[in-house]
C-alpha cells in the first residue's frame, strides 16, 4: 500500500446498490408524512427526482439546490403540507443508515464496519 496515497472506491450501484437504498431510505421517510402509500409516492418520486438531475445537467437547477427542489416539486405534485429542506434532511438520514450491497460485489480482504442489509 506504500505505492499509493489514496484509494477511491466507486461506491454507488458498484459496491453499493445506491437505487435499493434510496428506495428504503424513501419509503421509511414518506411513512411518517403520509403513512401506507409509500410505493405509490416513490414512483411519483423518482419520476421527479430523474427530471431534477437532468435539469442540473442542463444547467436549469443549481447542483446546490437539487436536492431540496425535487422534494418540493414531490411535495406540490401530491399536494402534501411540509417543508422539503426537513423532508430531505430526513430522507439523507435514512439513506446513511439504509446500506445495501450490490449482489454481485465482491468484497476480498474487505472489512466493512457498517452493518448493512442483504
Amino acid at each position: 500500500m506504500d505505492k499509493y496515497k489514496y484509494l477511491l472506491f466507486d461506491a454507488d450501484n458498484t459496491l453499493l446498490d445506491f437505487d435499493q437504498s434510496s428506495s428504503f431510505a424513501f419509503k421509511a421517510m414518506i411513512n411518517t408524512y403520509r403513512p401506507g402509500s409509500a410505493e405509490e409516492l416513490y414512483a411519483i418520486y423518482y419520476k421527479i427526482n430523474k427530471a431534477c438531475w437532468a435539469a442540473v445537467e442542463r444547467g436549469e437547477i443549481p447542483l446546490s439546490d437539487v436536492k431540496w427542489v425535487r422534494f418540493e416539486q414531490f411535495i406540490d405534485a401530491i399536494g402534501l403540507q411540509a417543508n422539503p429542506h426537513e423532508m430531505n434532511e430526513a430522507y439523507f438520514d435514512l439513506l446513511r443508515e439504509s446500506v445495501f450491497f450490490v449482489q454481485e460485489a465482491q468484497f476480498p480482504q474487505l472489512v466493512l464496519s457498517h452493518p448493512a442489509r442483504s
